[in-house]
């Protein structure tokens, strides 16, 4: 019997696989870096808001947070995903509808005018983004945690992420130079119809999966494992974590607000910023790649990330020039990146079997809600309390984000185990 043969058969199909999801998690987070709300259309919509409708920062927060409220929902997709197949598929099919959804609903918002339809039409490009990104999301833990290469594959994601979003931030800043509030939001929408298209092509020739039928056995399974979800200590200690992580009060709408309005920084720059954060998040990614990876115990992981957490933070209490501020994005996107992703791993480690959808949604909705509602926060402290003064916001956030260390001791040992990639247990590598 030849093993080896075997075997090489075995690596071959199963490097060609990997070679395919990641050109599909590479492709869902480059639709991302393009159409989720803080990507291309942000600078746009915010411009839209402060210049073009005049709204205060509370307002803007409030219309912000609306906006965001498909990213804290993202349970209901995966439950529906989890639980319903399309067409007889429980990923494949949802996202090429999805996509298509997003691309219309942009085409919404490039045409019209009142703020309430603008809202609605953004809220339907959240929803189809999110669900998109849910769906993505599962195939990747599945995919993780049978080949051991979670990590990997966030990273993988994330850097596509930010890279592209360096492009988008850099084209919004020549969008918000180059045309008025309303103009500006119209054509950074109708370029955003482009990649979910992009992205339902490469759904179709690379996404494989067996088709299905909606049956009781089914349920149950999927059941069980949403229950098992629900009664996981370690879990609900991961969902608070990430909540704690997550609760920023020196939000977006802040930073944008005081940096425009106070220290006088022009639209286009504040897009570059973006660039600027793209960059440092992608020095973030690949560090954690290299050093964080696969093999290094996951306390070890959370506490470099909590701590990269808190000096994104530090940079921000000394800006005063377009030099500095531009280096404090920097420094910032590698800290955010870092402890993002060291908190993407616990949640991904977590996951039960037959309900990876809904539990990893429910992890990262958990996270979305806190940081848009400490934003909701953070402007009303801003403007209420701390007389728009920034600093009190910024050691708010450091002093929160340092709590997470009280949370590391306490995390059950089997669901902080480090992982093994898949080549380590074939003894390949």
């Amino acid at each position: 019997m030849n093993l080896a043969g075997e075997s090489s058969v075995v690596e071959t199909d199963r490097g060609a696989e990997i070679r395919k999801l990641s050109i599909v998690f590479a492709g869902s987070y480059i639709c991302q870096g393009f159409c989720q709300y803080s990507s291309l259309i942000n600078q746009p919509l915010k411009f839209y808001l402060n210049k073009g409708l005049s709204y205060s920062p509370v307002q803007a927060a409030g219309f912000m947070f609306y906006v965001t409220l498909p990213w804290s929902i993202k349970p209901v997709y995966g439950l529906i995903s989890d639980f319903f197949p399309l067409l007889g598929y429980h990923r494949r099919s949802y996202l090429l509808v999805l996509n298509l959804l997003v691309a219309m609903a942009f085409l919404c918002v490039a045409g019209v005018h009142d703020p309430r339809a603008v809202l609605i039409a953004i809220v339907i490009t959240g929803i189809g983004v999110a669900a998109s990104d849910v769906i993505a999301d599962a195939i990747m833990v599945e995919a993780g945690q049978r080949h051991g290469m979670t990590r990997r594959f966030q990273a993988i994601q994330w850097t596509s992420f930010y890279c592209t979003l360096i492009v988008a931030a850099l084209l919004g800043a020549w969008i918000v130079g180059s045309y008025s509030p309303a103009e500006a939001l119209a054509v950074a929408a109708g370029i955003c119809v482009v990649p979910p298209l992009l992205f339902f092509v490469s759904n179709y020739f690379y996404v494989r999966e067996k088709r299905t039928r909606l049956s009781v056995a089914q349920v149950r399974e999927t059941a069980g494992g949403v229950w098992a979800a629900a009664k996981s200590g370690p879990l609900w200690l991961a969902i608070l974590f990430l909540c704690l992580m997550n609760f920023n009060p020196a939000g977006s709408t802040v930073y944008y607000y005081h940096f425009v309005n106070h220290v006088g920084m022009s639209e286009s720059f504040m897009s570059l910023t973006d660039a600027l954060n793209g960059g440092g998040c992608v020095i973030g990614a690949l560090i954690f790649w290299r050093f964080l990876g696969e093999g290094v115990r996951l306390r070890t992981t959370l506490i470099v990330g909590i701590l990269a957490f808190a000096v994104a933070y530090v940079p921000f209490l000394y800006v005063h020039t377009p030099l500095s501020i531009g280096a404090g994005y920097v420094v910032s996107g590698v800290g955010n990146m870092i402890g993002n992703l060291s908190t993407f791993s616990l949640a991904a480690i977590v996951c039960p079997k037959r309900a990876e959808a809904v539990t990893f949604a429910s992890l990262m909705a958990a996270g979305n809600f806190a940081s848009n509602y400490s934003d909701v926060v953070g402007a009303d402290l801003y403007e209420k309390y701390f007389n728009q003064s920034f600093p009190p916001l910024l050691w708010i956030s450091i002093g929160i984000t340092l709590l997470g260390l009280l949370f590391v001791p306490f995390l059950r040992q089997s669901a902080v185990e480090p992982e093994v990639s898949a080549e380590v247990a074939l003894g390949v590598v």
